[in-house]
């Protein structure tokens, strides 16, 4: 049972702050033309104005502190990259209104993806469920994301090279098997109730379960000075790989936790796939062939299957090339 993952590289997510500060601008139009203003002292306002931030410190040296942990403010820039760029570009498109309910949450959760969180909060978790359905509506058709207070099931209905999917999305806070395997198990028991779905599939998000300090760490010195990790370009697939890894793990303890029977019996009906999704974000310090470390975003959709999946492979790739922007619209 091997995980499937794609490639980093010639990601295209790529952009000068002032492109950024450029796309914030956009953003907040966008809102502002569906009746929502970005709320003073919520963490959407917090992701923004990380950008305006180090906008600022790039044009103006004498705004650097050498002392300062700036990683905190490329985690926000960069998790609040995906929902600039998705939004942006797909606010026109039919079905895009229907998120609404969903785009006034992101005032009152914690909008970014990419780093860990001490306790569940609903509206993250709902946000999560937009992020993924703007993936979603880049390549699918009629595509349905249930109202944040129905609860209906499954959270994304879409058709994908002619089978209508169903996506069941988690976000797993606790670190034991059991309360993956909860989660799992509740997500494959909604994709099965579904009444409209053919097939569906599991996405858990990995926030919680990342070891983001090992990815980029950091170190003071004597001098109080910050010493950033990082590694050379090249070795951003070795980030990918030790995400896989991860992925991986938590898979086959599940399994060693659980029991392989057990687990496989929670997709014994057959239309939830055997296997999960994992949606995998961070950040982490790159140095270019000239010495330079570039902040860089880490983003991968890991495939974790219990049995053989690869007949789904075109599905889920082209779902990594819409949430990477390789694919515009």
């Amino acid at each position: 049972m091997t995980t499937q993952h794609s490639k980093m590289e010639d990601d295209g997510q790529h952009s000068t702050l002032g492109n950024l500060d450029k796309l914030v601008d956009e953003f907040d139009l966008v809102l502002r033309q569906h009746g929502i203003l970005i709320t003073p002292g919520s963490e959407l306002e917090a992701a923004c104005l990380s950008i305006t931030d180090l906008s600022a410190s790039h044009r103006n040296p004498l705004l650097r502190n050498p002392c300062r942990d700036t990683r905190q403010l490329y985690i926000n820039a960069f998790g609040i990259w995906i929902f600039l760029e998705k939004i942006v570009r797909l606010h026109n498109k039919p079905g895009f209104v229907q998120f609404l309910p969903h785009l006034h949450l992101l005032n009152k959760g914690t909008v970014v993806q990419n780093k860990p969180l001490q306790a569940c909060e609903d509206a993250t978790n709902k946000i999560f469920e937009l992020l993924f359905a703007l993936v979603l509506l880049d390549i699918g058709d009629d595509v349905v994301l249930a109202h944040p207070s129905k609860g209906d099931n499954p959270d994304i209905l879409a058709t994908l090279m002619g089978r209508r999917w169903g996506f069941e999305c988690k976000t797993v806070y606790g670190k034991s098997g059991k309360a993956f395997f909860d989660n799992l198990k509740k997500g494959v028991g909604q994709i099965e109730n579904s009444k409209n779905a053919e097939v569906g599939c599991v996405v858990i998000n990995f926030r919680n379960l990342i070891q983001h300090e090992e990815i980029w760490p950091v170190k003071q010195c004597p001098d109080g000075i910050l010493q950033f990790g990082s590694i050379k370009k090249e070795g951003r697939d070795l980030i990918g790989l030790d995400l896989n890894k991860q992925v991986t793990a938590k898979k086959d303890s599940l399994a060693k936790e659980i029991g392989v029977q057990e687990v496989l019996a929670i997709f014994s009906k057959g239309k939830a796939i055997p296997g999960f999704l994992a949606y995998c974000q961070s950040a982490a310090g790159l140095t270019n062939s000239a010495g330079i470390v570039i902040p860089s975003s880490i983003l991968m959709l890991i495939l974790a299957p219990f049995r053989d999946l690869q007949r789904y492979e075109p599905v889920f790739s082209e779902m990594n090339e819409a949430l990477h922007e390789r694919r515009k619209s």
